[in-house]
């Protein structure tokens, strides 16, 4: 972030980025000895936002407790990618494709909510349960099954959440503080030594600062997943019930549905290719990349720009790749429930936009329509079902 800013207004901020940690420890403590701010735990609807017990298993440098229980959890699971704040730049993340989440930003690829809507608790619990298929970022099932480890995921949920709060902040305090960028705006709001010279005057900086923690944090509180339509066409073919009657049916939703994937209005295949291989036209960054890259000035496919900051850090730009769909798994949930609100909603932060939808939309797609994009994606990724698929169906009086 700060590598960034510096980019973009040519100057050295370090007084910036004290005054920056001065707010998150007056506020949120440190990423190892974190506190929760009282703004948010004064308040009936977001008291229960972040359990604060579980905010110190989950901190600081792996061990146990007198009571043998353990602690530093986030340590011992995920530093080594995730990085100690949660930044993205662990040990291992320029090895890794794609890279680990920056959970500072709040945006979150895997979530049942839409775009712009903070991921559900439960929506962090099953990323970290699950892991994300294709990608580093393992699944922790097994812990459920030991009652030492059982609650350990819901544990490190809530630490991603306190995390992911406490960099917006972050960001949106640095924002404030340098006002030459206009991002937010405004001058300065938040001076650390006017606690000492003006009194009256850090009181009513410190009523600003509560605000900005505040109205991020209400943002998490009103997550809600997106609702999934009820539909004839919904079919899994990985279920046992399957027959021969939804089999045809799923078949001839199947084939609409390839022909919504390669049309203009979905366009799906623009970026997954006409055979849903990956392999389409379009490529481009991810908002991570962007953030640093191209809001700051940078060309992303220039080298000669962007290595300066790498030496800062900063992972080498890469390509947001499609999903080969042929591969028969989805990094939201190979599920028909789940393949559906990766449409509605499209992925965050990546180029998979949200599915053009009427109202607002007058030719977007109907829920029908994505039950049988949803039912063609299934297809894909299921070499005897997609042969089905692509097989002309010759009409009776023709054969």
């Amino acid at each position: 972030m700060t590598a960034r800013m510096e980019s973009e207004t040519g100057s050295k901020l370090n007084r910036v980025e004290e005054q920056t940690q001065s707010v998150l420890r007056l506020f949120f403590g440190t990423a190892d000895e974190p506190r929760w701010p009282e703004i948010i735990t004064n308040d009936p609807n977001l008291k229960d936002l972040v359990n604060v017990d579980y905010l110190e298993r989950a901190a600081g440098p792996f061990g146990r407790k007198v009571t043998d229980v353990e602690t530093g959890l986030f340590r011992k699971h995920c530093t080594q990618c995730h990085g100690v704040t949660g930044d993205g730049l662990g040990p291992a993340a320029a090895l890794l494709s794609p890279y680990p989440r920056d959970f500072r930003r709040g945006t979150f690829k895997f979530k049942s909510t839409a775009n712009s809507v903070r991921p559900t608790l439960e929506d962090l619990i099953e990323t970290i349960e699950n892991g994300v298929p294709g990608t580093s970022m393992p699944a922790m099932a097994n812990l459920k099954k030991d009652k030492h480890y059982a609650d350990d995921i819901v544990v490190l949920a809530h630490y991603v959440r306190y995390l992911s709060i406490r960099g917006e902040v972050e960001r949106q305090i640095m924002m404030g503080l340098v006002p030459e960028l206009d991002l937010d705006g405004g001058e300065s709001i938040y001076d650390p030594n006017l606690i000492d010279k003006d009194p009256i005057n850090f009181e009513k900086q410190k009523a600003a600062l509560d605000e900005v923690v505040f109205n991020i944090a209400k943002k998490w509180s009103l997550s809600q997943p997106t609702l999934v339509s009820s539909s004839a066409e919904r079919i899994d073919v990985h279920s046992q019930e399957s027959n021969d009657l939804s089999i045809a049916n799923f078949l001839d939703s199947a084939r609409r549905g390839k022909e919504w994937f390669r049309g203009t209005t979905a366009a799906c295949s623009q970026c997954h290719g006409e055979e849903g291989d990956g392999l389409g036209k379009i490529r481009d960054f991810d908002e991570w990349t962007k953030d640093w890259t191209i809001r700051a000035g940078i060309d992303p496919k220039d080298p000669k720009q962007w290595k300066p900051l790498k030496k800062l850090g900063l992972l080498k730009p890469v390509y947001a790749l499609p999903r080969n769909l042929q591969w028969g798994t989805f990094r939201n949930g190979s599920d028909p429930d789940s393949i559906f609100r990766t449409i509605v909603n499209g992925i965050e932060g990546t180029p998979m936009p949200a599915a053009a939808r009427p109202p607002e939309i007058n030719n977007g797609l109907t829920d029908a329509q994505i039950w049988d994009l949803v039912n063609y994606c299934q297809a894909i990724g299921n070499p005897e079902l997609r042969k089905q698929v692509d097989k002309i169906e010759v009409p009776s009086d023709e054969k």
